[in-house]
């Protein structure tokens, strides 16, 4: 991957609207983690701290993450299949349909965010095999100007400290909450963000999220072929290309809550691939019913946008 070390100044803008000071990268497993200076809590439900960072059933989810996403704040599993709902997140599955699984045995990383109090939490969910727990290392970035750049995790801090969850097969799921002013965000106009999970030079798992913004409202952009969590309900509207997920339940400007139950859904057309950073053009766009959502009316508007994304496998040399 290649993948520059981000300079200093855009580490002071981040620090300008007071994210807080650089620590060193993130080194997690089963003793103590460098970021956090604490060992790892080997239970099986884990409570989070107050404010925006409560977690009611411990499943990994912040309870307003999981308002945005649909799935039940109280209830670990939602769907009654056996996997809880921040398992099946990090492992690319559906926490909200019973039929559907995790597929795979590997390692797994998810970034799934939401906004509250000002602030973009970009949650981070992590599974680890049994047999994969050590040595571990994380690696957050962001894409500036056409270049992927790494970003330390403590120009990232905010949100609750990193968790880990022993699961009931032995398997753990790390949590991680960066946090970046949602001024920043909205400053640039969104936000494209990665993460990688490494031992040593071989890539484990890798996942990304892109941020845009719509009538002065932050979306995460959601490809319905590749994230699970697009919607609560089955859209009853075919769509191909993605939708603008919001990043609250009920939407934070007076327009959006014109058109409740409702999503922005577009079409788009790939304009060029740079390594693991593809650039796309919205082609179509426009509200769609059949969602637990809310769409705006800037939604037609996006066409021609052009939303910045990382392909997670490229990024790992899958």
């Amino acid at each position: 991957m290649n993948m520059q070390r981000i300079g200093c100044g855009w580490g002071s803008a981040l620090m300008g609207v007071g994210v807080g000071r650089w620590v060193a990268a993130v080194v997690f497993g089963l003793g103590a983690v460098a970021w956090w200076g604490v060992g790892s809590r080997e239970v099986e439900v884990v409570h989070a701290g107050e404010g925006s960072s409560i977690d009611s059933d411990g499943d990994g989810l912040h309870d307003a993450l999981e308002l945005v996403i649909g799935t039940n704040p109280n209830r670990l599993d939602t769907d009654g299949d056996g996997f809880g709902d921040g398992e099946e997140v990090a492992r690319s599955s559906n926490p909200r349909r019973k039929q559907v699984v995790p597929a795979s045995a590997d390692a797994g990383v998810s970034i799934d965010a939401y906004a509250e109090n000002g602030r973009v939490h970009a949650l981070t969910t992590i599974y680890l095999p049994p047999e994969q727990h050590r040595a571990r290392s994380l690696q957050f970035g962001i894409e500036h100007n056409d270049a992927l750049l790494g970003v330390p995790l403590g120009a990232l801090r905010g949100g609750e400290m990193p968790r880990t969850i022993l699961l009931n097969d032995g398997a753990r799921l790390v949590v991680i909450d960066p946090v970046v002013p949602a001024a920043f965000a909205h400053a640039r106009g969104g936000l494209t963000m990665f993460v990688t999970v490494a031992n040593g030079a071989h890539y484990l798992a890798a996942g990304s999220m892109s941020l845009t913004v719509i009538d002065g409202e932050l979306f995460e952009h959601v490809r319905l072929d590749s994230n699970a969590l697009a919607s609560n309900s089955l859209q009853t509207t075919s769509v191909q290309g993605g939708v603008f997920r919001p990043l609250t339940a009920g939407g934070s400007g007076t327009s959006a809550s014109q058109f409740p139950g409702r999503i922005c859904a577009q079409s788009t057309m790939v304009l060029g691939v740079v390594g693991a950073l593809v650039t796309q053009e919205v082609v179509d766009a426009g509200c769609v019913e059949g969602w637990d959502a809310h769409c705006t009316p800037g939604c037609a508007a996006t066409v021609g946008m052009t939303i910045k994304t990382i392909d997670p496998a490229a990024l790992i040399g899958g």
